[in-house]
């Protein structure tokens, strides 16, 4: 069911739903469809290039939870890695699923060998790589350990597997049978995958550049095979001169035309599951999108201005934007600050883990602020890359989102239902929400977004009233709920007695005003 405006208040689209929920691993098919996993979709998709159909073969966490990578087999059988779930499953021709693995830690790359034979390596530190057996469920070799965060793998001509090491920047070629094992190329910035052209020779993505690297089989050498945008998650070749490539970090899938170098945009940026919402002094917006931080223009056009694991090792869960400098809240409770162009530096929080990111005014028109809350609910700015004095005692346990305006701070706790305003000439706390995980504040009001519910709430700050002004937002995905975390849907005020919603469940952007 789609979101709605309550009477008296009007629903525009800022950015449209997402299609796809991250493109991980992909492959194209015997009929020329190409299959994506989506990790954070929780869904395995069939895509037409000729008609654009896009279909779900299997999703669901009840179905096929976090698929991330997929190969086929002689007989039409996909064989899946879910690395959340910790499996290995087959879906078969007709849609059945049986596990075939169930104790395999972050379980990543999959390939199938000419001769049939399933390998699955792990993307974990120490991980390991394993063949399969794809007739009784729980069997499996382990062909060797200690893999520094394997990725997409295939079989060489030569008969060895080749697998990217994202730690170590470099392709690791393993005989099966003897697990053999030499660097087959090094360098390479966060490989992702392998793959082999119709003329035998290796290629890799180089995630960090957006790259895919030919090797020359004459002098050893690299030649740019294709040039896209840094994230690249897999590419699979379509047997008619083409590559598709599929970025885990923007959720498009482009197909690149291997003779012209013409890229074609077939599905494209998206957000995957935006976690807050901020307005930027120029009056964009600033959305923390889980693996990227991304600038939205006007024009609803998506600019990815920082993304995992470039610049942080743990996923974006906070951005906030005070005109000189960027400052990014991870889900490890770091924050990280960058100044213009420049890295993102850690800021000194006096060893606290962050539980919230937000923006404060500090007057009504000014630029935006940082404003930061620890454990027991005290706000505090963050000013010069460091938390400043203190800006209020929320009186929350935990403060899980926070906005400001003025002499005013607002905060809620999602765990019990209560949304709180303090500042000089207020102190209003609010009960019975359920699970309040955005909180915005503007003109005399306070606005929640409450993903327990998919509503959207104005409460008067002086206590007198609340109101529900709109209904069915896609809050607690992505996918409408059946993600494999826990959702961080975002409201932020638009100045103009409104408010701007991000919903992870579907990647849209909302603006909810009264009309």
């Amino acid at each position: 069911m789609p979101a709605v405006a309550a009477d008296g208040w009007q629903l525009d689209t800022v950015v449209a739903p997402a299609l796809l929920f991250g493109t991980n691993g992909i492959r194209v098919a015997a009929d020329g469809s190409v299959w994506i996993a989506q990790v954070q979709g929780n869904r395995l998709s069939a895509w037409s290039p000729s008609s654009g159909e896009l279909r779900t073969v299997a999703g669901g966490r009840g179905g096929l939870p976090g698929p991330d990578d997929v190969a086929f087999g002689r007989d039409g059988t996909a064989y899946v890695t879910q690395p959340h779930a910790h499996r290995v499953s087959a879906v078969g021709p007709g849609g059945d699923i049986r596990v075939l693995l169930d104790d395999v830690p972050e379980a990543n790359g999959v390939t199938v060998a000419p001769d049939g034979r399933l390998f699955v390596d792990e993307c974990r530190p120490d991980g390991r790589l394993l063949e399969v057996g794809t007739d009784a469920a729980g069997r499996c070799r382990v062909i060797r350990g200690g893999i520094g965060m394997a990725n997409a793998l295939e079989m060489g001509p030569d008969g060895r597997l080749f697998l990217p090491e994202i730690l170590s920047d470099r392709v690791l070629a393993v005989d099966p049978d003897t697990a053999e094992s030499a660097v087959a190329l090094d360098g390479v910035l966060v490989p992702s995958a392998v793959k082999f052209d119709p003329d035998g020779h290796l290629v890799v993505a180089e995630s960090a550049t957006g790259r895919l690297l030919c090797v020359n089989a004459e002098h050893g050498g690299r030649d740019v095979l294709a040039s896209t945008e840094p994230g690249i998650d897999n590419f699979s070749f379509d047997g008619r001169g083409g590559v598709f490539v599929s970025n885990f970090v923007t959720g498009s899938l482009r197909h690149v035309d291997l003779a012209t170098g013409v890229v074609r945009e077939d599905h494209p940026p998206a957000l995957l599951g935006p976690c807050s919402v901020s307005l930027r002094p120029d009056g964009r917006l600033l959305v923390a999108d889980w693996l990227s931080v991304v600038e939205v223009a006007p024009n609803g056009e998506l600019r990815h201005i920082a993304q995992v694991p470039l610049d942080f090792r743990f996923t974006v869960v906070g951005a906030a934007d005070d005109g000189s400098g960027t400052t990014v809240l991870t889900s490890d409770g770091e924050l990280w600050r960058r100044e213009g162009d420049g890295a993102f530096v850690a800021v000194a929080t006096g060893g606290w883990r962050v539980d919230a990111l937000g923006t404060s005014r500090s007057r009504p028109g000014g630029d935006p602020a940082p404003i930061a809350a620890r454990p027991g609910g005290e706000v505090r700015r963050i000013d010069g890359g460091r938390f400043g004095g203190p800006v209020a005692e929320t009186d929350l346990e935990t403060v899980t989102a926070l906005a400001g305006d003025g002499n005013v701070v607002a905060a809620c706790d999602r765990a019990r239902g209560q949304v709180a305003l303090v500042g000089a000439a207020h102190r209003q706390l609010w009960d019975g929400f359920a699970d309040p995980t955005g909180v915005a504040v503007s003109a005399g009001a306070v606005f929640v977004a409450e993903a327990g519910t998919g509503r959207i709430w104005r409460l008067d700050a002086d206590g007198s009233g609340r109101q529900i002004v709109g209904r069915h937002f896609a809050f607690g995905g992505p996918v409408h709920g059946e993600a494999l975390r826990a959702g961080r849907p975002s409201v932020c005020a638009d100045g103009m007695g409104g408010v701007l919603v991000a919903s992870d469940g579907d990647g849209s952007v909302h603006r909810l005003r009264p009309t």
